[in-house]
């Protein structure tokens, strides 16, 4: 009996079929997770209207003059994520026509909202529309204590209702 070569090929096929299988049944493949996690520093804050009280024209004896400064608690945070280590806040405006270190208020002129900072229950830094002020601790309950009052910024007053509408933006360094 004599072989072709068209026996020898199947039979060559066959048998690499056969070996490679074999070898892929000892073969094993493992998977596994990179996890990790990408934030954005936050933190929750509160904020409180400031009213400030009816006074009267007279109250007001010339430019600069102005009433008691008055401490409120305006700005409260929480729920902050743990990267946050400090906070700023830049306070805008409409500032004073005749005093732009001020705010001015709508619906009346003549006098203008002076703000600042407070510590140890005194007024400290001056806040004019556009500053910014870096607190570097912050955490959950911190509490930004403020002073205002209304101060004379024109020899002429006209009365009236009104507010400083104020917007505070948050930033993270």
């Amino acid at each position: 009996m004599t072989l072709s070569s068209r026996t020898y090929l199947p039979a060559a096929l066959l048998l690499a079929t056969l070996c490679g299988a074999s070898s892929s049944a000892h073969a094993q493949t493992l998977g596994f997770d990179v996890i990790g996690e990408v934030y954005r520093k936050t933190c929750s804050f509160t904020a409180s209207d400031v009213p400030l009280g009816q006074h009267e024209a007279r109250t007001f004896t010339g430019v600069g003059s102005g009433t008691p400064w008055r401490l409120f608690n305006i700005i409260t945070v929480s729920s902050c994520s743990a990267a946050v280590t400090g906070v700023r806040l830049t306070y805008t405006g409409t500032p004073d026509p005749d005093d732009p270190a001020k705010f001015g208020f709508t619906g009346f002129s003549g006098v203008a909202l002076d703000l600042a900072t407070a510590a140890g229950g005194r007024p400290n830094v001056a806040i004019p529309p556009g500053r910014t002020i870096a607190h570097v601790r912050i955490a959950d309950g911190t509490v930004y204590q403020h002073a205002a009052r209304l101060v004379q910024t024109s020899p002429t007053i006209v009365p009236g209702i009104g507010s400083a509408p104020i917007v505070v933006s948050i930033s993270y360094p």
